[in-house]
């Protein structure tokens, strides 16, 4: 879980910075954007896996392998989708502490 406050912590300002690059001046609007994207994919596609069945103590003895490049895919998109979710997250409080201090 800290893994990915710290990805979201280093990513995010790099997602801003970029989009008020592309877009010129204070607009930031294309980093939101691509936060809400990455948070709706995995929102899709995540439900739409199956339950994975239990085996039998019988056939859970082998040596199976089979399932570890879906298993490796699954973790790497979870920890790619909760480094955007933090880093969008963190991004988010920054900016209501920013605006906060500057027009309130």
């Amino acid at each position: 879980m800290h893994f990915h406050f710290g990805l979201g912590a280093l990513c995010s300002p790099l997602f801003v910075r970029a989009s008020m690059a592309i877009r010129g001046g204070q607009d930031y609007s294309l980093a939101m954007w691509m936060f809400g994207l990455f948070c709706v994919i995995p929102a899709v596609w995540l439900p739409a896996l199956e339950a994975p069945q239990l085996k039998k103590k019988e056939e859970n003895e082998g040596n199976d392998k089979s399932h570890y490049g879906w298993t490796l895919a699954v973790v790497g998109l979870t920890n790619l989708f909760l480094g955007v979710y933090v880093g969008a997250e963190t991004g988010f409080g920054s900016f209501v502490l920013v605006y906060a201090k500057w027009n309130l």
